[in-house]
């Protein structure tokens, strides 16, 4: 469908920049070569005799953008959440990435997996798979089965992690080649460098991971200040770095041609988002996960209106949901505990702000993507939100934010750059 126009006929609702919605009642949102065409009252002479799919009745809104999740932990989800990270880890999360190095876990775990994203809110991730170069891969082709589109990564890791589940320095060298010329048969799912985060990746790894990216031109996701702990660790293994940006910088691994995803800057201090913003990396803030390993509040509402790159990701399993409509809730709470007892200066996320975040806030390291501006991809979700009781009364921003915090209602059809995928 990618090549053809047609339109969708419904209640359309996007958010093109932070904190501004627009609403369109009873309008048709127009698709033209896999892109935004426009939305329109009435549908325009040229578009005479094409194909018009009636949602009336229905919310339109852009696809959501998952910015990071652990694809490898998809088992482990719902196990734990009582635990701090560090014990989390060791007891539930290293255990089940290391089954997929036998296949027939893998193809199971990530048939499940896929099947459970395609009939979610999200049409767009980045994804870390496990260590495991032909699991990782398995992946790779689940998702493109299902005509998702996301960026997936081997992870790279090497001290401190358990011995059954750690890669010596050459071996995670050639299997990250290995699987990056194994990536080259996707369209739609492409590779992304993963090193676990500077707690896991020693300098040696680094270094040869920085030159992978430059030959290969490389986008990048990693963790970034995420738990007290981990900046602790930082000083012990990067003492000649001020902050951890700086020790993904000097290796090549932050900013760049290519874009990197930082998830989490927990406990980023002024010169670290500094770097951040300078670099045009993208923070995913994961605020189900900082709250269940109770690593703490990422400032998010004030990264958003300094205007630095900022999505949401659900982190599964430490967050222990793919829902991206949790993300969104837990973002505006957070935040608001934030505001309350951290930063009293700053107003808490609004649910626009928040439901920018899951849209075209994440969305543009993708392109021009999570947005219905006219030469957008055409990434839409039509949500039947009639079960929910009572929304006879209510405006359509209403009825979205039910459908977002009651997750009643479904989503009963996606389009991913023009293709309907579900």
């Amino acid at each position: 469908m990618t090549n053809s126009i047609f339109a969708l006929l419904g209640d359309i609702i996007h958010t093109p920049k932070a904190g501004e919605v627009e609403i369109h009642y009873g309008s048709y949102l127009v698709c033209r070569a896999g892109r935004v065409a426009g939305i329109y009252p009435r549908l325009p002479e040229w578009f005479e005799n094409e194909e018009v799919i009636d949602c009336t009745g229905k919310l339109i809104i852009p696809g959501m953008v998952d910015m990071h999740l652990h694809a490898a932990q998809y088992g482990a989800r719902g196990f734990g959440m009582d635990l701090e990270q560090n014990e989390w880890l060791h007891n539930f999360a290293y255990p089940e990435e290391y089954c997929f190095e036998f296949p027939e876990y893998a193809e199971k775990m990530y048939t499940s997996f896929a099947d459970e994203l395609l009939h979610s809110t999200t049409t767009r991730a980045c994804i870390y798979g496990s260590v495991h170069t032909d699991a990782t891969v398995t992946l790779m082709k689940k998702l493109e089965q299902r005509g998702l589109r996301a960026y997936v990564g081997k992870v790279n890791m090497d001290r401190n992690a358990p011995e059954y589940y750690s890669e010596t320095l050459d071996g995670s060298v050639e299997e990250t080649l290995r699987w990056l010329e194994l990536s080259n048969e996707f369209k739609k799912v492409k590779p992304i460098l993963t090193p676990k985060c500077i707690f896991n990746v020693s300098d040696a790894l680094m270094e040869q991971l920085g030159k992978i990216r430059d030959s290969h031109y490389l986008p990048v996701q990693s963790c970034l200040s995420e738990t007290k702990g981990e900046l602790e660790q930082r000083g012990e293994l990067c003492p000649d770095c001020n902050t951890g940006a700086e020790a993904y910088s000097r290796f090549g691994m932050l900013g760049g041609a290519g874009g990197c995803v930082m998830a989490h800057c927990v406990h980023s201090d002024e010169n670290e988002l500094e770097a951040l913003s300078r670099a045009g990396a993208y923070i995913a803030h994961c605020p189900a996960s900082n709250l269940n390993l109770s690593a703490g509040i990422a400032p998010a509402a004030r990264c958003l209106r300094d205007n630095m790159h900022i999505g949401l990701g659900t982190d599964l399993a430490a967050g222990e949901s793919l829902n991206l409509c949790t993300a969104i809730t837990a973002a505006v709470k957070v935040s608001k505990m934030h505001a309350l007892t951290v930063d009293t200066e700053t107003k808490p996320l609004s649910l626009v702000e928040a439901l920018y975040m899951a849209t075209k806030g994440g969305g543009e390291f993708f392109g021009q993507v999570g947005s219905f501006e006219p030469g957008y991809d055409f990434d839409a979700l039509v949500i039947d939100d009639s079960p929910i009781a009572g929304n006879g009364r209510c405006t359509l921003l209403q009825r979205l934010e039910r459908f977002i915090y009651l997750s009643d209602g479904k989503v009963e059809a996606k389009f991913i750059k023009g293709d309907k995928v579900l």
